[in-house]
């Protein structure tokens, strides 16, 4: 017998959160595109942009339960 996680968010707040991650990755893309690569701010920008996919991944994930 499998135990599912209860649901902690309602679906207003979850839409709320999913619009924030989708501003951080617009936000990340822009940024991405106007820093060098040999910029050290580059590196934190993409591991801002990986947090924020896996989190919007596991919402996702979340939503298809």
């Amino acid at each position: 017998m499998s135990r599912r996680a209860p649901r902690v968010l309602d679906h207003e707040a979850e839409h709320t959160v999913k619009n924030h991650l989708a501003i951080i990755l617009g936000y990340c893309d822009l940024l991405l595109a106007e820093t060098p690569e040999d910029d050290p701010r580059h590196v934190d920008v993409l591991e801002v942009q990986r947090a924020a996919t896996a989190m919007l991944a596991i919402f996702n994930a979340g939503s298809d339960a």
